[in-house]
């Protein structure tokens, strides 16, 4: 039987959030697979629904609109989700083009995972809600993150979250906002960059992260 890496508590048993204490985590490869595992089969589930977090900007793109929806949910006095909202947070924080964010928005809004919350009017500011079946995949992507962090340090995120499942609703908003703000994130070296911008980034990322913890994906094992 193999044995189980020690968990490392930090001192005086604060969470391990900054990357270099995850990294260091000797559970820390095993969680990168659970989530990695879980990425997959959501991806096999859905594969049309997940391509619009197929590269970083399609991810980043995602995750914008997200935020706008969930901080308005949260928070009434804040304004609605609409096209010309979504484009002008997207251009003031250089995530992408103008037009590629109406365009990836209108693409949502074809597949129904957007909704108008209203009827008629102009399209750039008729209000948008996020639809029911987004939102279960947005859920299962989230959860399984938590998952993954428990894994680290026997937390109790997981619970948390399907015991009081608004707070995704609050927590997403806050950690996408901190990464869209980060140039690293945005606007990634050349070297990470030309792997990124792929269609099959969150795929590839996925299956490598399984394959390098010797995880057979199916039919592919560690030695290919």
């Amino acid at each position: 039987m193999t044995a189980q890496p020690e968990r490392v508590r930090p001192p005086g048993g604060e969470t391990p959030f900054t990357p270099e204490r995850l990294i260091g985590d000797p559970l820390y490869g095993e969680a990168l697979r659970q989530a990695a595992l879980h990425m997959v089969a959501i991806h096999d589930a859905a594969p049309r629904i997940v391509r619009y977090t197929a590269s970083l900007r399609k991810w980043l793109l995602t995750q914008a609109i997200l935020t706008l929806h969930f901080e308005r949910l949260t928070d009434p006095s804040r304004p609605e989700l609409t096209t010309a909202r979504l484009v002008d947070f997207i251009a003031g924080n250089n995530v992408a083009s103008k037009n590629t964010a109406a365009a990836h928005l209108a693409e949502m809004r074809n597949y129904r995972l957007l909704l108008d919350a209203q009827p008629g009017g102009d399209r750039r500011i008729r209000p948008l809600i996020l639809s029911d079946l987004a939102e279960g995949l947005i859920r299962q992507w989230f959860d399984g993150h938590l998952s993954s962090l428990d894994r680290l340090d026997e937390g109790t995120r997981l619970a948390q979250s399907q015991t009081e499942p608004t707070l995704m609703h609050h927590a997403l908003p806050r950690a996408m906002r901190r990464l869209i703000a980060d140039p690293a994130w945005c606007d990634p070296p050349e070297s990470v960059a030309s792997f990124v911008s792929t269609a099959a980034t969150s795929c590839t990322t996925w299956w490598h992260g399984c394959r390098r913890m010797s995880c057979p994906i199916s039919g592919f094992g560690s030695d290919r």
